[in-house]
């Protein structure tokens, strides 16, 4: 099952406000549904969505998959859209070409973050401290036994003699 191309049809200009609207018909829901029926990399956490909506496939398709096409949809529709992004596309181009000139851009403050104020140890530096952390054996404490299920006397029954 394929989703047929997300185009103009389902966008109307809304009577009331004239503005454009999405409109996702019910119809759809289903090409969602299989998709992640067949493509998802959790199918345990698929079955539990589903389960725990009752195991009904049309609620699932309202819940789940109508949010994942709408965003789908209008991610696909406006993401590249030249239009809407034309202002900050501008704005970074001319960030770039200040930050190439050596200045900074208009707008903006520069900040500067170091580690710290001392200079990196050298190598020499480095391996004196691996040498020192390293004189002798390491021998690491025993670790004390886990009582697994919480009794006093670390698990063991006490013989009735």
């Amino acid at each position: 099952m394929k989703i047929p191309s997300i185009g103009t049809m389902w966008f109307r200009r809304s009577a009331h406000s004239g503005r454009e609207v999405f409109v996702l018909p019910s119809s759809l829901l289903p090409f969602g549904y299989e998709r992640i029926e067949k493509e998802t990399r959790a199918p345990d956490q698929w079955m539990a969505i589903k389960k725990a909506l009752g195991g009904s496939r049309a609620e699932t398709e309202e819940v789940v998959c109508r949010p994942v096409l709408v965003d789908r949809v209008i991610r696909a529709r406006f993401a590249f859209d030249q239009t809407i992004h034309a202002a900050e596309h501008q704005k970074a181009r001319l960030a770039r070409d200040a930050f190439l000139a050596g200045s900074t851009p208009t707008g903006t403050n520069l900040l500067r973050i170091s580690r710290r104020g001392e200079a990196p140890a050298g190598t020499d530096e480095m391996l004196a401290r691996a040498r020192a952390d390293v004189t002798g054996p390491k021998v690491l404490p025993p670790v004390p036994r886990q009582n697994p299920i919480g009794c006093p006397n670390g698990g063991v029954r006490a013989s009735a003699g």
